[in-house]
């Protein structure tokens, strides 16, 4: 089966969907404390497996497609600073809660990179979208976009027309060993709120003036179902050997690559090495340094786009331009 235009597996191994179809919209998000990112627009979802992924549209069909994916633990209102600059200069907008959090359904019993990567392509098809896309995805996300890519890089070249990351994981990490275990203590149903908003905190070296009106909407949507709490966990837990191999096997991902890290991000011991570890990665599997580049955000943690969003759009746009988007 073909899903978003790309084969349904990668290697062997499947990309778990079922049939997708557009369920109804609905004008005013159940979650009050959360404003839409486009003023406006209203949620539509997109069926996987009866469950749904929740999304919004800029809406101007005509306009070349850049895709946002939040990372973990977050809700697609992380993008409310970049998306209407994205917008604004010219291109339509599309920006996804993921599997357990924001607006999605909580009743997902696996949150992996297959999973997350069926989850994007599911909202491609139920926008019947076909020509290429740029997509921008938040921390794991980019391992499942790694996934796609590759994906896409076997199947349909055309698809992806450009990979942006922002303080991505792309591989197992050396801390994996330990903190895999320890998450069951960290993120259990009763406590698991506090735990991660606890350490939400931590990832922010600028926090933007609407810090505490964020954080505190984003722990009342873990505390209205502990379901997500449990989504949360899932990811933490997911193994990202399937997206590294992806992007380290020849050919690799052949879409040009935009690699932003936060120079403060305390998810990596030290951000730059890691960026630039990854960068030679991806170069060394295509065998080209062609198309493949990076933006270290100075006094940033792990969401520069929130954290410094004009300097993160303006790379944004010089990347997109650059590659004739």
């Amino acid at each position: 089966m073909m899903i978003g235009g790309f084969p349904d597996s990668i290697k062997g191994r499947p990309l778990r969907t079922t049939q997708i179809r557009h369920t109804n919209h609905i004008k005013m998000s159940p979650q009050k404390n959360f404003s839409q990112v486009f003023e406006g627009s209203t949620t539509k979802f997109a069926d996987v497996a009866g469950l749904k992924i929740a999304y919004e549209d800029s809406g101007e069909s005509d306009r070349p497609i850049i895709f946002c994916i939040p990372g973990i633990g977050d809700v697609r209102q992380q993008y409310r600073f970049l998306a209407p600059k994205l917008r604004d200069a010219g291109y339509r907008v599309i920006v996804t809660d993921i599997r357990g959090g924001g607006e999605s359904s909580s009743g997902f019993t696996t949150c992996t990179v297959e999973d997350q990567a069926s989850d994007i392509l599911a909202v491609l098809d139920a926008e019947q979208i076909t020509k290429p896309v740029v997509f921008v995805a938040n921390s794991f996300a980019a391992a499942s976009l790694s996934y796609i890519a590759a994906n896409a890089s076997a199947g349909r070249p055309s698809a992806v027309a450009g990979v942006v990351t922002i303080g991505g994981f792309f591989r197992p990490m050396p801390a994996d060993t330990y903190f895999r275990p320890i998450s069951y203590l960290l993120f259990p149903k009763i406590w698991g709120t506090t735990s991660w908003i606890a350490y939400y905190r931590t990832l922010y070296k600028s926090p933007p003036a609407d810090f505490e009106s964020h954080v505190a909407a984003l722990t009342s949507s873990f505390a209205s179902d502990k379901n997500r709490v449990s989504a949360l966990g899932e990811f933490v837990r997911a193994s990202k050997v399937v997206a590294w191999e992806a992007l380290t096997t020849s050919p690799g991902i052949k879409a040009p690559m935009f690699l932003v890290m936060g120079s403060g991000d305390p998810d990596f011991a030290d951000p730059k090495e890691e960026v630039e570890f990854v960068k030679k990665s991806v170069i060394d599997a295509r065998g080209s340094e062609s198309g493949v580049s990076t933006l270290v955000v100075e006094a940033a943690g792990h969401y520069p786009h929130i954290e410094k969003p004009d300097e993160v759009f303006e790379g944004i746009k010089t990347f997109v331009k650059s590659i004739g988007f």
